[in-house]
């Protein structure tokens, strides 16, 4: 039998105002695992902007992805398996 620690998974959810045109209001998310833990919120705000400023993050159609950062969390999901 396995401990319960091994099937814990963290992740850091970046939250972003998403600039498809198509969906007002819709957000876009960037999932990113094994991160530092320890993370200053400011420099996560900070990185979330210099990502929003790239013009080659972009979707099928061409349009610019990510907008002004909204939040970003961490997220913890935990299997627990039947067998």
């Amino acid at each position: 039998m396995q401990n319960e620690e091994e099937f814990n998974t963290k992740t850091l959810d970046l939250v972003f105002a998403a600039k498809n045109t198509d969906k007002p209001g819709a957000k876009a998310h960037w999932k990113l695992k094994d991160v530092d833990e320890n993370l200053a919120p400011a420099a996560v705000e900070q990185a979330m902007r210099d990502l929003a400023s790239f013009d080659f993050l972009v979707d099928a159609k061409g349009v610019q992805r990510f907008g002004d950062p909204i939040g970003a969390a961490y997220v913890v999901t935990t299997k627990n398996p039947l067998f």
